[in-house]
């Protein structure tokens, strides 16, 4: 898997890259205004930068398209997402929008009428902020992803995850109703950390939910398979940020790519890594206050306790 630091060097490109291509945009805006342009066609003089603009997408974009492939944290939605990137940006980058669909079948109940195959299209044309929030949108499936292999080669490199293994027939496993994952920090050493745990569980136990932690189905402080088959399976997962370990953020990360919310917790004065940074993750000085917000939280949720 990949180093930090070549998450780090992939966040950087793409940001400036971004950067670049809002002052692209700007300039776009202003040579438009300035010539009259009554349609959205990007000015001839204009094209080699936008060429230019989209070399300095791709190489990162390939590199991480690589990544994805490699990691086990993902599948082939994944790969299609990071490769219809490449073609989102470019079009983008020509004020357009590109479009792609499958192949569709028409029939009337069991009679098959039509099958119009799969296409795509560059037929809308986009403003040039228009072009910006597309590619922006692009960009937050990109910073999803880099935030996944962040987390795990974090925690590779405190020696606390195993690669994960395919399993055959992981993807029809489903959730669990009443069941609830806790991410957390564990440590022997800090008894604290045992009250939190149970202040959760019980504070789950109040609206008819079951609440386990890894080390209730596993003896390993390693990552495996079946604890990220309990984040696929759990109706609720509940993560807890004090201590800042790789391994929690490697677990919310991997809930983010299947498209998971967690319910995000963290002891005042804890960090939160910009990964989370624009998630909702309160603080709690105590575990009272811990079991005050997740009561609340849980009966927004469930309609009641």
């Amino acid at each position: 898997m990949p180093s930090v630091t070549t998450i780090t060097d992939l966040e950087a490109q793409f940001s400036e890259a971004r950067e670049a291509t809002k002052r692209f945009f700007e300039e776009c805006s202003a040579a438009m205004e300035a010539q009259g342009y009554t349609s959205y066609d990007l000015p001839a003089d204009l094209a080699p930068k936008a060429k230019d603009l989209s070399a300095r997408f791709h190489t990162p974009l390939v590199r991480l398209s690589t990544l994805v492939r490699q990691s086990p944290m993902f599948g082939d939605a994944d790969l299609s997402t990071m490769l219809l990137a490449v073609r989102r940006i470019d079009a983008a980058l020509r004020l357009r929008q590109y479009e792609e669909w499958g192949p569709q079948v028409l029939h009337d109940e069991d009679i098959v009428l039509d099958v119009k195959p799969a296409g795509f299209s560059e037929d809308r044309q986009l403003q040039p902020m228009e072009a910006l929030v597309e590619i922006d949108d692009v960009l937050d499936q990109v910073s999803r992803r880099l935030s996944v292999l962040r987390a795990q080669a974090e925690a590779e490199a405190a020696g606390e995850v195993a690669p994960a293994r395919t399993v055959p027939g992981a993807a029809s496993i489903e959730v669990q109703p009443g069941s609830a994952f806790i991410m957390m920090m564990i440590d022997p050493e800090k008894p604290e950390l045992e009250d939190v745990k149970r202040a959760i569980q019980e504070e789950c136990a109040r609206f008819g939910i079951r609440a386990t932690r890894a080390d209730d189905i596993e003896h390993s402080g390693e990552i495996t398979q079946k604890v990220l088959d309990e984040i696929r399976t759990s109706e609720f997962l509940i993560a807890d940020l004090t201590g800042e370990r790789p391994s929690v953020y490697y677990e919310v990360g991997f809930a983010h790519a299947i498209g998971k919310r967690p319910i995000l917790y963290r002891r005042a004065g804890t960090r939160l890594h910009f990964d989370l940074a624009i998630h909702n993750c309160p603080e709690y000085k105590n575990v009272t206050e811990l079991r005050e917000r997740l009561r609340k939280r849980l009966t927004a949720i469930t309609g009641g306790e």
